[in-house]
């Protein structure tokens, strides 16, 4: 799956009414929303073929292609089980406005080809991502990690926090995508 089908299938969802509504009722739950958005990512993963996982290598949720071809046991006398697959995509739903860029050192370190946070900014800062985007890049440059920024796709989806009670505000995301040694705007 690439960066541009995974962000418009996730843009999608809240184009649906009833997907928005169930959102916006969830939201002032950390857990229940979390545990809301990655089943509606699931079903985005499970539509390219691949299966998924949570909380594999402690991620919130990764898509994976099995290519054990059916094959579950490898030495069947030993009962020796076959495992083969490819991790496609790492994704990080972090609600809180405040520990998010956790999530974005946890997927430096993370290879595969598309590699997704999803964090929030409080709305009074909403003309302000480019400044969380460069201090991000300006705090992850120096980390060895930032080599795995060479292969694939990391994309950075900022959704709107501290809305208070008006709920038309929950649900709208901004994608950033890293490429040219920064997170440019991604449509």
């Amino acid at each position: 799956m690439t960066a541009q089908e995974f962000w418009n299938k996730f843009n999608e969802l809240f184009n649906q009414d009833k997907i928005k509504e169930t959102a916006q009722q969830k939201w002032s739950s950390y857990k229940d929303y979390t545990d809301y958005i990655l089943e509606q990512i699931e079903s985005i993963l499970s539509t390219d073929d691949l299966e998924t996982s949570r909380e594999y290598y402690r991620i919130d949720l990764i898509g994976y292609n099995n290519k054990n071809n059916g094959k579950t046991i490898l030495l069947p006398e030993y009962r020796f089980k076959n495992y083969q697959w490819d991790l496609e995509v790492a994704v990080e739903h972090e609600n809180s406005s405040y520990t998010w860029m956790d999530e974005v050192v946890k997927l430096l370190h993370i290879y595969c080809p598309l590699r997704v946070v999803i964090g929030y900014i409080p709305l009074i800062n909403k003309k302000e991502h480019n400044k969380y985007l460069d201090k991000i890049y300006d705090n992850i440059k120096n980390l060895k990690a930032k080599e795995t920024l060479k292969d694939g796709n990391f994309l950075i989806i900022i959704g709107d926090s501290e809305c208070g009670n008006d709920s038309s505000q929950f649900c709208h995301y901004t994608p950033y995508i890293y490429k040219n040694n920064n997170f440019e705007l991604f449509e």
